[in-house]
């Protein structure tokens, strides 16, 4: 292995590690705005509903869909406690909130895929 590739091998792993710390910290503060979503939320108030989104959106980033999609379907389930124009307002938020994380996980898949199709044709040093 050249030194080039030696170095560029490394830094793919310290990139790694770093990924794989941050996802981490997004996760935890993921359930921090998770937990103060739910405090304000189950005390009536709606802008619980600005963690709730931060919650998501942290998972989103995490590539922890499975989550922020129990969020979302959670947050769907507590806006039918408000109404008139605060519950369509939730709403329309959450439902931008699903499509962003339906685009994350098809990019994420679609990643996964080409690199699949790369590694099977055995080019993946190219």
């Amino acid at each position: 292995m050249s030194d080039k590739s030696a170095k560029a091998q490394a830094i793919f792993w310290e990139c790694e590690k770093l990924r794989n710390d941050l996802a981490k910290k997004l996760r935890e503060m993921a359930r921090l705005h998770a937990d103060l979503a739910y405090e304000m939320i189950g005390r009536g108030n709606p802008d619980g509903f600005i963690d709730l989104h931060a919650a998501i959106a942290a998972y989103g980033e995490a590539q922890d869909f499975a989550e922020a999609e129990r969020l979302i379907a959670e947050g769907d389930r507590q806006a039918k406690t408000f109404s008139g124009r605060a519950y369509k307002h939730l709403q329309s938020e959450l439902d931008r909130a699903a499509i962003w994380i339906r685009t994350l996980k098809s990019a994420a898949g679609d990643a996964v895929t080409t690199k699949a199709r790369i590694l099977a044709r055995g080019d993946g040093n190219k």
